[in-house]
């Protein structure tokens, strides 16, 4: 089954939709759709560059732009979304409510590395 995305340029943001069980091939599928397509910049090859220069206060800014959409993202989820079922990289099959949830602690992981550092 194909999974459809939006390439959200603005936001540097791909918004992927699929139903049903996604299978390893119709991720396959997407992930070399989405790298053939030319609107389509790798977030692994660019990142690091284009936060370089950037102050704090900017860095502060475009993280509170990602987070915004994600929550507008997940806020306008029903029940029958957050029941769909997948298969996570890492963590391997679930629920999509699972994989916000690991999201979630993933960034959670982080900002308690930030913490030991400056405290």
């Amino acid at each position: 089954m194909p999974i459809k995305y939006k390439i959200l340029k603005n936001r540097k943001f791909v918004y992927a939709v699929g139903e049903g069980q996604i299978s390893f091939d119709d991720l396959l599928q997407h992930v070399n759709e989405l790298a053939e397509d030319p609107k389509y910049v790798s977030p692994n090859l660019t990142q690091t560059k284009k936060l370089d220069g950037l102050t704090v206060e900017e860095l502060i800014e475009q993280f509170k732009l990602v987070r915004e959409d994600t929550i507008a993202i997940v806020q306008g989820m029903s029940e029958q979304d957050l029941n769909r079922e997948g298969m996570h990289a890492f963590h391997g099959h679930g629920k999509l409510e699972r994989f916000i949830i690991w999201a979630y602690e993933h960034v959670r992981i982080h900002e308690d590395e930030i913490r030991k550092v400056i405290h």
